[in-house]
């Protein structure tokens, strides 16, 4: 190496006979001559003289940085020292060297000085160090610090889940006040099983109604829709048929390999497997040569043309059937069947025209005399009522065909109106006589029997009385139960259960008074007991033992104790019929004798620093003794 090559900052010149640098080194060089290199791992220099590191490259530390940081370090980082900067998780402690709790959260480690799990503990646990099982009654985890759950499990609630909730309940507060019912029951006390049919078993836990499964509809889904259909509103229309139906009634069957269609069964939207095109009637497998990959160029059997992916049948309503088609276009050489139209006569003429079904354009398939009321379009194949059963006015979607199934209902028929948002028209059945606004379902004339109005559901009558109404009954307006409440409940709408303490349960309606209380209990709900009359009786309205008191009580209500009387026996009114024990006197016993020792301010009946004092006498009553001079 050449001498001074690393030297710089020369104040005159470097000694090149010798090698001696007056100036500095470049980084990476130490000694006189700046030829000796700094070991690996330092930072840029180290010192000019004794070659030791100034500072150590990252994850190195020591004297000449020979030393690597430990692995426990979090992104291997530690002072000159050793020491890491923060531990990588599970590790704490100056060194690293202390595994964290087992349960800590296994990403963000634990407290580098305690070891405590500061930043939570794993599903399951809690605790300082999360050394405690969350209850199981825990749905998943609990509050680290007390052990709080955060959701119960079904069938318990609580803080901590501790109650065990009634039957058919999945979440309470207390034993008997339940959230959510479990699935397929409903009622106060989920006590109720919801109808058969309701979608996924599901249904509301105030009164019941639910969506219906496929097939059914109703309040309480017990009313079969048309065959075919999967969701109506009545039994002689259908709002969607099932897959692979399709026509207003769902009685036509969409056509062989089209497992759905549109509902005017123009156009099918899914095939089987192997099948294409907008009737399903291509088939990949009928190709016989292909050419530039899937491009099929020629079928294997006449009466088939080809397309890209396979082969398509020609149709059978071609004249002279589907063998009398171009093989190679797929087009009918002499027309169609009466009732078809079409270059390929794949379409057939609407049911709705003006005349019949064989009369429209073999071509356009236009009707020459129009269309039956509610069909539009030139080919009177598009109706309000096909896609929107009891719809009178629809979109103007006849100005753009291809958007017939997005068309929706501007107006329903009388009896019929249309929610916001949906497609389909809804029945006004809970409104008296069956009229309600077309727009908002907003009742005319008030509701039916045995239905009122939410006050936040804008009139629409979609409540039902509550159950526990007689007959059933209650005020269209409020829910207020008409007739009265079922033995044991009470409220406006019966939905509170009378107190235990009533007499068979029973209660004024309105205020939950109970009519009379079981024996041993009085007040407005008896929910006061009679504690300690003589027989456990009471006057049921004012609590007052009629009979006496049991001995050791005394008081109208006897809640007052004859402490101070021997044997605890005293009358009605407190007075001690055996004397006082040791230290009181009075009719009562109660006053003491020695608060009046010395002439102490304890009674009225006692002088502070008077002229009078007490002392106590045989049989342990007090007298006044002599004047004090």
């Amino acid at each position: 190496m050449l001498a001074c090559s690393h030297c710089i900052n020369c104040s005159d010149r470097c000694f090149n006979d010798t090698g001696y640098c007056n100036g500095s080194c470049t980084n990476g060089f130490y000694g006189s001559d700046c030829n000796s290199t700094c070991p690996n791992n330092c930072y840029y220099r180290c010192d000019r003289i004794t070659g030791e590191c100034t500072n150590c490259k990252t994850h190195y530390y020591g004297v000449n940085c020979t030393e690597s940081c430990s692995e426990r370090c979090h992104d291997k980082y530690c002072n000159q020292s050793g020491i890491c900067l923060s531990c990588k998780s599970p590790y704490y402690g100056d060194n690293c060297d202390k595994n964290c709790p087992s349960n800590c959260n296994a990403v963000a480690g634990c407290d580098r000085q305690t070891g405590e799990c500061s930043y939570g503990c794993n599903y399951g646990f809690w605790g300082n160090y999360c050394e405690n099982n969350c209850s199981d009654r825990c749905k998943s985890a609990c509050q680290r610090h007390y052990g709080t759950c955060w959701g119960c499990k079904p069938g318990f609630g609580g803080s901590n889940c501790q109650f065990n909730c009634i039957a058919h309940c999945d979440s309470c507060s207390r034993n008997d006040t339940c959230y959510e019912c479990s699935k397929g029951w409903f009622g106060e006390k989920c006590e109720l099983r919801c109808p058969v049919n309701c979608r996924n078993s599901i249904c509301s836990m105030f009164d019941g109604s639910c969506s219906c499964s496929k097939g059914w509809y109703g309040k309480d889904c017990n009313d079969t829709c048309i065959d075919n259909c999967d969701s109506c509103i009545d039994n002689t229309t259908c709002n969607v048929c099932s897959e692979g139906y399709y026509g207003r009634y769902c009685e036509s069957s969409c056509p062989s390999n089209c497992t759905k269609c549109e509902r005017s069964g123009e156009k099918c939207t899914r095939c089987n497997s192997g099948f294409f095109g907008d009737q399903c009637t291509c088939d990949v497998d009928q190709c016989f040569k292909h050419e530039s990959g899937s491009h099929c160029v020629e079928c294997k059997h006449p009466g088939w043309y080809p397309k890209i992916g396979g082969c398509c049948r020609c149709s059978d309503n071609c004249k002279g059937g589907h063998l009398n088609c171009d093989n190679t276009t797929g087009l009918c050489l002499d027309g169609c069947e009466p009732g078809y139209y079409g270059t390929h006569c794949v379409d057939k003429c609407s049911s709705h025209c003006i005349g019949n079904d064989t009369v429209c354009n073999s071509t356009t398939g236009v009707c020459p005399y129009g269309c039956e009321p509610d069909w539009y379009y030139s080919t009177c194949k598009y109706g309000c009522s096909l896609l929107t059963p009891h719809c009178s006015k629809c979109s103007q979607f006849k100005d753009n065909i291809n958007n017939f199934e997005a068309a929706g209902c501007d107006e329903c028929d009388s009896g019929f109106y249309k929610p916001i948002l949906e497609k389909f028209c809804a029945r006004c059945e809970n409104c008296l006589n069956d009229e309600c606004n077309g727009r908002t379902g907003r009742c005319l004339k008030g509701c039916k029997e045995g239905w009122y109005d939410n006050p936040y559901s804008l009139g629409t009558c979609d409540r039902r009385c509550d159950t526990s109404c007689i007959d059933g009954l209650c005020d269209p307006t409020n829910g207020t139960c008409i007739h009265g409440c079922k033995d044991g409940l009470t409220g406006d709408s019966c939905m509170l259960t009378c107190s235990s303490s009533c007499l068979n349960k029973t209660c004024d309606q309105f205020s939950g008074g109970c009519i009379k209380c079981n024996p041993g209990y009085y007040g407005h709900s008896c929910y006061f007991g009679c504690g300690n009359c003589l027989g456990g009786t009471c006057n049921q309205t004012t609590g007052i033992c009629e009979d006496g008191c049991m001995d050791g009580h005394f008081g109208p209500r006897c809640s007052r104790l004859c402490n101070s009387c021997v044997d605890g026996k005293c009358d009605r009114q407190g007075g001690c019929t055996s004397g006082c024990v040791d230290g009181n006197f009075g009719r009562y016993c109660n006053e003491s004798c020695s608060q009046c020792m010395g002439g102490k301010v304890r009674s009225k009946r006692c002088l502070y620093g008077g002229l009078y004092a007490w002392k106590i006498r045989k049989k342990l009553r007090c007298i006044l003794s002599e004047k004090i001079v």
